[in-house]
Order: structure tokens, then sequence, then C-alpha cells
């Protein structure tokens, strides 16, 4: 894939971030902080879903401050993923 998909749900709120096909989702693993990873049935992680994103009592948001840093991933960076 070569686009991310951010999608801001504003009455669940929550953030899900995708780097793959949301469609490919099986399989939902909590890691923390209300952080819940999006995987493919190979394990895969595809996208990122961040749950209560917008804190309690917060005023109503026009826009959603996202900082984004890319760079191309390299075989030498693959070696140090966990599988």
């Amino acid at each position: 894939m070569d686009k991310m998909k951010i999608v801001f749900d504003k009455l669940g709120n929550t953030l899900d971030i995708w780097f793959g096909n949301p469609e490919d989702e099986v399989i939902s693993e909590e890691v923390g902080d209300g952080v819940i990873l999006k995987k493919d049935v190979n394990g895969k992680t595809i996208g990122i879903e961040k749950l209560n994103f917008i804190s309690a009592g917060a005023e109503e948001i026009i826009e959603i401050p996202i900082k984004a840093v890319v760079r191309q991933i390299t075989s030498e960076d693959n070696r140090h993923v966990a599988k």
C-alpha cells in the first residue's frame, strides 16, 4: 500500500491509521495505553488504533494535530524488527 489511511471516529473517539488493507484485519491486539495493533492473518501489523484519542472535556476540535515522519524502511531496519 503506497498511501496511509487515517480515520478519526468522532462518535467513538478513536483514531485509526492504516498502512495495509483494512479488509485484511483478522487480529486486534491491545498493547497498552489504549493502543491496538491491527494484524492480518499472518500476524503482520497493518494498522494502529488509538482509543480515547481526544481527552475528555477537550473543546470542540476542528483540526486534528498530527505530526508525521516518513522514511523508507530498509532491509537493515527489518533485521531489528521482532516477528
